[in-house]
């Protein structure tokens, strides 16, 4: 491919050309979000931890995937492995597949009681 350089090592480097204006290049946000983009991947797997002013060259990182990548667990819980940890006192309803309503019951209520 012209324009791409592919190299084996203990992590894969990959070179592309593109073009954006020296404000956007060096604003680790912007970079960061159109990189996501255009490898199809979330944002939050992306790390620039190094531009340097005056260069052509940014470091990224690039993580590998997370159990955790597309799993909610609402305001009272936290994603472990790929798995919802509510905190202390909240629990799941049973009747919930996940997203907001994971960690949802106040635990600490007599049955059948809901929070207000």
């Amino acid at each position: 491919l012209d324009g791409t350089e592919i190299r084996t090592v203990d992590k894969v480097v990959l070179s592309l050309g593109f073009e954006v204006s020296t404000e956007d290049f060096f604003d680790p946000v912007y970079l960061v979000r159109n990189l996501a983009s255009l490898f199809g991947i979330p944002s939050t797997r992306i790390r620039v931890p190094k531009i340097a002013a005056g260069s052509t060259l940014a470091e990224l990182d690039i993580l590998a995937p997370s159990p955790c990548d597309d799993i909610s667990c609402g305001t009272h819980g936290a994603c472990h492995l790929g798995q919802c940890v509510c905190d202390d006192g909240w629990a799941t309803p049973a009747w919930c597949s996940g997203g907001d309503c994971a960690c949802s019951i106040d635990a600490t209520l007599p049955s059948g009681c809901e929070a207000q």
